[in-house]
């Protein structure tokens, strides 16, 4: 019997650790010199994530970085951008999906704010419910 209820345990242990990889990812990369859209994006992807989110964020299920490219370089390497980028990635079962909403991101959120909090909730909504 004890050797049912290890192996049980064992097995709850993986499907949790499991559950915990798989998670949606907002990166918001900026450099040193901000413009006003630039400072616009932050601001409302912060808003969207904070208070759309925030059980999401509370479990994990959601993680949101504001990363200074010249702070972290290693990271804009990984994603691949030199100036400022939003990035959406997604990563489920060890493999990660990136979504770069960066010309979306610099064509709405200044002039355009509702559309662009309304398209990145519905967008990261989305990716959250594919990666349970």
């Amino acid at each position: 019997m004890k050797k049912y209820t290890a192996l049980a345990f064992l097995i709850l242990l993986s499907l949790s650790a499991a559950a915990q990889d798989k998670f949606v990812e907002v990166l918001y990369f900026h450099g040193a010199q901000r413009c006003i859209t630039c400072m616009a994006i932050e601001k409302l992807t912060t808003e969207v994530v904070q208070s759309d989110f925030k059980k999401e964020m509370e479990s994990g299920k959601l993680k949101f970085q504001i990363v200074d490219i010249s702070k972290n370089e290693k990271l804009a390497d990984k994603y691949k951008v030199s100036w400022s980028s939003l990035i959406i990635a997604v990563n489920a079962n060890g493999k990660e999906d990136n979504f770069d909403m960066t010309r979306f991101a610099f064509s709405t959120a200044r002039f355009k704010p509702e559309e662009f909090k309304t398209a990145l909730k519905n967008f990261l909504a989305q990716k959250l419910s594919e990666a349970k």
